[in-house]
């Protein structure tokens, strides 16, 4: 009887997209803290990107751990799937779920421990990605050394860099994925140092915040374009991402989400390699990778580090990170100020984290269903790519919790299995994996739109499981914006003194 009921549940909450794949559902009695609790073995569905359907997805258990398997139908030889999960059927988001091999993958089972909190999963066949295949370079521009030497001047002052190498820097589009793990293009830069018998290392570098398309990297980010070639002349092949939906790129900007901001500057990072193959350019031994960033940045750095040490070490050897001034704990810290009393800043950010999740994950038909009047006619239009941070921040109030429907605002706070809480947690970067690789965090105590506490979160949280995350306030008593020029040039310092440590053998 039980089970008949649980099956339509499952069947009324279905969408009508979806296909039940897996009927049989058990219960097995799990024995914890002295009492009978009986668990739910978590049912399956599937979808198919065109008109095939998987034909057969099984649900077992084996032992501690959950297994499921699955028959792919028999035009799907370029087909891949992406596996979610989530608490509950009624007034839920589905997430990623993480495993062994980075989703989406190719092969048809997928496992994890047995756990005592209800889960559902569901299978998504996603259309496969290349990733890092360059679809289009959009434009290369020459540096010769002089003009680099007078772009250094004016970036960093009196800081004498090693400059030694003519570079050219190549706009692209290349192949990446979206959240859900389908594929997609997104746009970047990388440089390249002309006649460098053997480069240094990859050096990866990750942008701030910024709202409007143009913006980006590859588009008017002169700060950027200029950092990649500084780095270029002194011997390192550098990139940086425009992320998914900036610059060239398609669709709307998943602001914040770590996946797409790991992946998308992972695939241009395996871009501009494949490129130095193809053109017989020479690569660093080891592939040997720096990588920094600041604000959004940091945290895109961050994300970067984890999807490289978790699945991708092969390829590519982190050396160190520089993660500044990131928004790392979302679902704790940027959670709590998002509710305070606390007038803020740039209250921009909320509204774009909430845009760029809903692309992610879908909380409901727009964004608008979340939002107060006027906010729900009035925000919607202006989170398109093409409207500045200073046109938001000016319809918005200092309290950016206000923009939300009242019912929703209070189901936040009371519900700890929200769907945006859910979300928010999907995208911290520092809970669920242990850095192996350098990393140094930098952040201005004094900072009013990031709070410091991110990175107090972060470093505590590695130092839990043994890793002596260095935190230093590059700037002191310098807010958000002043404190990103010293702390990216302190950053390059020390990757600079690595560096040469390492050649030496002595790291």
């Amino acid at each position: 009887m039980l089970a008949e009921v649980m099956f339509e549940i499952f069947k009324s909450n279905l969408p009508s997209s979806w296909k039940l794949s897996s009927r049989k559902i058990t219960f097995p009695p799990i024995l914890a803290l002295g009492a009978l609790l009986t668990t739910i073995l978590p049912t399956a569905f599937a979808q198919s990107v065109e008109s095939s359907e998987i034909s057969s997805l099984r649900i077992s258990q084996d032992g501690e751990y959950i297994v499921l398997n699955w028959t792919p139908p028999s035009d799907s030889s370029v087909s891949a799937y992406t596996l979610q999960t989530t608490p509950r059927l009624n007034d839920n988001i589905w997430v990623n779920a993480l495993a062994e091999l980075p989703l989406p993958e190719t092969q048809t089972s997928w496992s994890e421990t047995n756990s005592l909190n209800q889960r559902f999963y569901r299978l998504l066949q996603v259309e496969h990605a290349e990733q890092g295949r360059l679809e289009e370079i959009i434009s290369k521009t020459p540096y010769n050394k002089m003009i680099i030497k007078l772009m250094a001047q004016s970036f960093l002052g009196d800081i004498d860099l090693p400059i030694e190498y003519d570079v050219t820097l190549y706009t692209v589009k290349h192949e990446t994925l979206t959240p859900s793990g389908s594929k997609t293009l997104a746009s970047g830069i990388y440089a390249i140092p002309e006649n460098c018998t053997v480069p240094n290392a990859f050096l990866s570098y990750q942008h701030g915040t910024i709202m409007e398309k143009k913006e980006a990297p590859s588009q008017e980010d002169t700060l950027s374009q200029i950092g990649c070639v500084l780095a270029a002349s002194m011997g390192y092949i550098t990139t940086a991402s425009d992320y998914l939906g900036l610059g060239s790129g398609e669709s709307f900007h998943p602001y914040c989400h770590r996946g797409s901001e790991a992946t998308a500057a992972l695939d241009l990072l395996r871009t501009a390699r494949n490129w130095c193959i193809e053109n017989d350019q020479p690569l660093p031994v080891g592939n040997p990778l720096y990588m920094l960033g600041y604000s959004q940045g940091g945290h895109a750095t961050m994300s970067l580090h984890r999807e490289i040490e978790l699945w991708h070490s092969d390829e590519f050897q982190v050396i160190a990170s520089a993660p500044m001034a990131g928004p790392y704990d979302l679902s704790g810290t940027m959670m709590s100020d998002f509710l305070s009393e606390r007038e803020m800043p740039a209250p921009y950010y909320y509204a774009y984290l909430i845009a760029g999740y809903q692309q992610a994950y879908q909380f409901g038909n727009s964004m608008a269903d979340l939002l107060a009047p006027p906010y729900d006619t009035q925000l919607p239009p202006l989170l398109d790519g093409y409207h500045s941070s200073a046109e938001i921040n000016a319809l918005m109030p200092s309290h950016p919790r206000e923009i939300l429907k009242p019912e929703i605002l209070q189901a936040i706070m009371e519900d700890p299995e929200h769907p945006i809480r859910i979300a928010l947690a999907d995208n911290d970067t520092s809970v669920d994996w242990t850095p192996k690789g350098l990393m140094r965090l930098y952040h201005s105590q004094s900072d009013t739109y990031v709070p410091w506490q991110n990175s107090l979160t972060a470093q505590r949280n590695f130092r839990l499981k043994g890793c002596q995350v260095e935190l230093i306030d590059p700037a002191p008593g310098l807010d958000h914006g002043d404190a990103a020029l010293p702390a990216i040039q302190s950053a390059l310092l020390w990757f600079i003194s690595l560096e040469e440590a390492r050649q030496n053998g002595l790291l």
